[in-house]
């Protein structure tokens, strides 16, 4: 990526939380006020493309929301990147990352242009990602077929990424957060976690890694061959009703079994961890602004636990009681996977 092809547009929007922006019922349990700043990045480097593109040809813009802790630090804390699921959107799951800059992280939640569902920029500008789903698992031909599309938007979250850290890597006088030094996690919904998953077993300058319930593939990329553990938090609910939504259970049974498979394997051979609520849907984990029913709640009150554990150890090389080797889990429907024997 060529960095210097990068220019930020600067500072859009600045609010200081008290805990409450699309107040959820878990208020952040860390001891730090916080704040939001809402900045635009452009990859000069890359080119938007095809006919879903506002612009084709125009140069790749990012809108990226930073959650950051107050007051500044003079050593500046890591930065967790958050990409969010399939059509989703920067903003969907805002208690998690409240709770991640109460506890000292620069939260940087970055929209996909033609890959979230709508991206609104601080002009006004609103780009929407086409009507295209996801994997479709009605038939294994229509398996294979959508395959070639999230493949296409799998490398253009990897992209994004990729930029977005090579950019905060380097000294910007412009842009507080663009430091020399930078120590930088990830935490993904959905295809977002797909992405950090597959970026992460690739190589790359990031050290942690969160999957939060994405499918994994073994042409998508998997953290089998990464040396160091990575954290999956997925839902363990019923499976579906046979006919449901016009898929074919067992494509999507397989699919999750593969995807278990693999993160069984990562546990045994890094260390991985994963993290299941029984009883939790898919998207029990996103933000739940105006209620919070038992399983959500729970679904979400694992997931801060455990990723704020993990990510304090991760980059900040502090304890993670939640993860030591026979520690209780939190709730009787939270089980924790964790690699037992000492590494061969």
């Amino acid at each position: 990526m060529n960095s210097p092809g990068a220019a930020l547009l600067g500072i859009t929007a600045l609010a200081v939380l008290g805990g409450g922006w699309l107040r959820t019922l878990n208020r952040p349990s860390g001891p730090l006020p916080f704040a939001v700043q809402t900045r635009v990045f452009i990859d000069r480097s890359r080119n938007e493309f095809g006919v879903i593109a506002d612009k084709p040809g125009s140069p790749r813009e990012l809108v990226v929301d930073f959650w950051h802790p107050l007051p500044a630090s003079t050593k500046p804390p890591p930065i967790v990147l958050y990409s969010p699921g399939w059509a989703g959107s920067r903003k969907e799951s805002v208690y998690l990352l409240e709770e991640l800059a109460s506890q000292g992280f620069i939260v940087a939640a970055v929209d996909h242009p033609y890959g979230s569902g709508t991206t609104v920029f601080p002009d006004g500008r609103r780009l929407r990602a086409p009507s295209h789903g996801y994997l479709s698992f009605t038939s294994a031909e229509e398996l294979r077929a959508t395959h070639a599309y999230v493949d296409q938007q799998l490398e253009i979250r990897i992209a994004d990424i990729r930029f977005l850290v090579e950019t905060l890597s380097k000294h910007d006088e412009a842009n507080p957060f663009a430091r020399t030094g930078n120590a930088f996690g990830i935490v993904g919904y959905s295809f977002g976690g797909t992405a950090a998953a597959a970026l992460c077993s690739r190589g790359t300058r990031i050290q942690a890694c969160v999957n939060i319930d994405g499918l994994l593939f073994d042409n998508l990329g998997s953290p089998n061959e990464v040396p160091w553990p990575f954290l999956h938090v997925i839902s363990k609910a019923e499976p579906l009703a046979p006919g449901s939504r016009n898929q074919l259970p067992e494509l999507e049974a397989m699919a999750q079994a593969n995807t278990e498979a693999l993160m069984t394997h990562a546990v045994d051979y890094s260390g991985s961890y994963v993290v299941s609520v029984s009883g939790a849907r898919h998207d029990d984990f996103l933000d739940r602004p105006f209620f919070s029913l038992p399983v959500p709640n729970r679904a979400m009150q694992a997931l801060t636990m455990y990723a704020s554990d993990y990510l304090r150890t991760r980059l900040l090389n502090q304890p993670a009681p939640l993860l030591a080797k026979g520690a209780k889990p939190t709730h009787p429907s939270v089980f924790v996977q964790r690699r037992e024997a000492p590494v061969p």
